[in-house]
């Protein structure tokens, strides 16, 4: 079986888990973008930063040139933390996926943000300090200084032994 696993990440959260993946499959093909290559590939692991809860450009592209493949979507995300969350992220990112692909599951984890966030936010505080929705997205910021943790890995490398075992 062709693995290829396509991978967009800004701050890096993203490629974390991309490398999980790497270090699971003896022989997989990695890409940045989407290239017709990827066609090739019996089973494609496809990673995105999330952008206001749906995959980055760069992956939607990705998934408008995939049919008839088996398909693992993972990704992380600035905010959320529960799995309510990642199944609305999943359920915004299946809306990119063309119908005739295999859909074999999904994983989503937090990520840290970029210190340009911490930097927006704490001006926004300076402009208005009784903001509860800024002080909220302070918080968050704060929560998710360490992910994805070794918590987060464990787990989706789990994920990713049953997806390659089933795949």
């Amino acid at each position: 079986m062709e693995i290829a696993l396509v991978c967009d990440s800004i701050t890096g959260n993203t490629k974390v888990l991309a490398d999980v993946i790497c270090n699971e499959c003896k022989n997989i093909k990695m890409y940045k973008e989407y290239s017709d290559e990827l066609l090739n590939a019996d089973l494609i692991f496809v990673g995105s930063w999330t952008d206001k809860g749906s995959p980055s450009d760069k992956i939607k592209l990705v998934y408008k040139n995939l049919h008839n493949k088996k398909i693992f979507v993972f990704g992380t995300c600035g905010f959320g933390g529960d799995e309510k969350y990642y199944k609305l992220l999943f359920e915004n990112t299946c809306k990119y996926i063309n119908e005739d692909n295999d859909i074999l599951g999904y994983y989503f984890c937090p990520g840290k943000l970029s210190s340009k966030s911490k930097e927006k936010y704490e001006s926004f505080l300076k402009q208005n300090p009784d903001d509860k929705r800024t002080m909220k997205m302070l918080e968050n910021f704060n929560n998710v200084l360490d992910r994805p943790n070794k918590v987060d890995l464990n787990k989706f490398r789990l994920v990713v032994r049953n997806v390659i075992n089933e795949g």
